[in-house]
């Protein structure tokens, strides 16, 4: 399937129904955040939902938004075009390969919601050890004991910066993974680093620069009592990096 592949080419539909200028985003649109399809996601927060920009206002691919609705369109059309349940086609393809240890397919739950969007909130629980092997994977390129799980041009691609991130100088936006420059967010950064980053900062930061992959969770199951902030977060990754490189 091409990343140029439409929304209108892959049948893509919601309630409220799409624009003609929206079923015009493409695959790599939804990829990057870059769909202009403005409409309530289910999994987004308050702040995300505030943030969202008026539905029509962006043409897809000219503007850059961080959009649960791009993310869940996105397993909607992994399902339909692979027949594969999204936890069961991570496990046969990614964990059991690299060797996790406690992944099970039914760790990726699904949020559904009534009268609204048809696109399901898909959520993964992993543990540290084997969100850590997932990053290995990356910092090796793909390759896992001599064999390539995923192709090394789709971890330099995916992991490239496409956009950039106003809030916060020097963080950028790839495929689905955070870029950060040399300077970002006030603090001196190995080049080439990037991270992906999910609720209650939960982080996986790849360094290719000094070979090393960082695992950062808290405690989500407290209700929000536990939760760092994010820039704490990257304080602690900045002083283990620091560290590293002395």
């Amino acid at each position: 399937m091409s990343r140029e592949a439409t929304l209108g080419e892959l049948g893509i539909v919601d309630s409220p129904p799409l624009t003609e200028t929206e079923e015009s985003a493409q695959l790599v649109h939804l990829l990057q955040a870059r769909s202009g399809v403005y409409i309530p996601a289910l999994g987004e927060t308050p702040e995300m939902a505030e943030r969202r920009p008026e539905r029509g206002s962006h043409d897809p691919g000219t503007f850059w938004y961080y959009n649960n609705w791009d993310f869940n369109v996105l397993g909607t059309i992994f399902i339909r075009e692979t027949g594969e349940a999204i936890g069961e086609a991570f496990d046969r393809r990614i964990g059991r390969p690299i060797g996790m240890e406690h992944f099970e397919p039914d760790h990726v739950t699904f949020t559904y919601g009534r009268g609204s969007t048809v696109h399901p909130r898909y959520a993964f629980r992993m543990s540290a050890r084997d969100l850590g092997r997932y990053g290995q994977l990356f910092l090796q390129e793909g390759e896992w004991e001599g064999r390539e799980v995923i192709p090394a041009e789709w971890v330099r691609e995916s992991t490239r910066k496409y956009s950039d991130w106003e809030d916060y100088p020097g963080i950028g936006y790839g495929y689905m993974w955070w870029t950060l420059a040399e300077d970002a967010v006030g603090m001196e950064w190995p080049a080439g680093m990037y991270h992906a980053a999910g609720y209650g900062s939960q982080y996986l930061h790849v360094i290719p620069e000094i070979s090393t992959v960082v695992v950062h969770f808290s405690n989500t199951y407290a209700g929000g009592a536990e939760l760092v902030d994010d820039l704490v977060a990257f304080g602690i990754v900045h002083r283990l990096t620091e560290a590293r490189l002395e």
